[in-house]
Parts: C-alpha cells; structure tokens; sequence
C-alpha cells in the first residue's frame, strides 16, 4: 500500500478522534470526569486500532 493511500485512509479515524476528544474536554468542563475518560479512551481506540490492523492481501 502506497503511504499516500495509507495517509488517506488515516485521515477520517484522526478527524474523528479529534472531535471526540473535544467532546471529552466538554465533559470534563461539565463534571462528568469518567464519560470524559471513557470517551478519551475510545478516541485513543479511533486512532491506534487503524494503525494496528494488518494490510488485507
């Protein structure tokens, strides 16, 4: 796979672990400091997991 396709790939799970950890500042800022964690996780999850899988062949 060529790194252009890679980054492109890459792009949408970033964009959307960007707007999740900026709904998890929003929770955070309301009181709600565990669904602030947990959505921090899953946005740590949107990013590591498309970078982990392996190529299919």
């Amino acid at each position: 796979m060529s790194p252009v396709t890679l980054a492109g790939l890459l792009a949408l799970p970033f964009l959307v672990s960007i707007y999740t950890v900026y709904f998890g500042r929003w929770l955070a800022r309301r009181g709600y400091g565990l669904g602030a964690l947990g959505v921090y996780l899953l946005a740590l999850l949107t990013l590591a997991l498309p970078g982990w899988m392996p190529p299919s062949r």
